[in-house]
């Protein structure tokens, strides 16, 4: 009963703690406030939880890496003859900018161009 009281006292007015691992390299909870530990996680299922995580991790470094890198290819290569001295990132930087900005040939356009490199 002391024990029980204990943790909701700690759970009721502490307002949380962190999860890490324990003195043994347990998956644990420890309390913020008081440090107090609550039940480790089962070995086994320490061993699901990990896989689970690298797993998910990977498929997002993937998932990213691959969109991320198909979609400014796709940019890259919408630009059709690049300018002599540029990049076709520096045209198509130069591009998207004119187009934000109006008209390619304009007073506006020009001015803005000129203070951006």
């Amino acid at each position: 009963m002391i024990d029980w009281l204990k943790e909701q006292w700690c759970a009721w007015f502490h307002g949380g703690g962190r999860i890490k691992r324990d003195c043994y390299g347990r998956i644990n909870w420890q309390c913020d406030r008081c440090g107090r530990w609550g039940e480790p996680v089962e070995r086994h299922d320490e061993d699901r939880i990990i896989e689970s995580v690298r797993a998910i991790e990977e498929r997002a470094r993937s998932y990213t890496r691959t969109n991320t890198d198909e979609k400014y290819n796709e940019l890259l290569m919408a630009v059709g003859k690049k300018h002599p001295g540029e990049t076709r990132h520096e045209t198509a930087l130069r591009y998207i900018r004119q187009a934000e900005i109006g008209e390619p040939n304009s007073a506006r356009a020009i001015v803005h161009e000129m203070r951006n490199d």
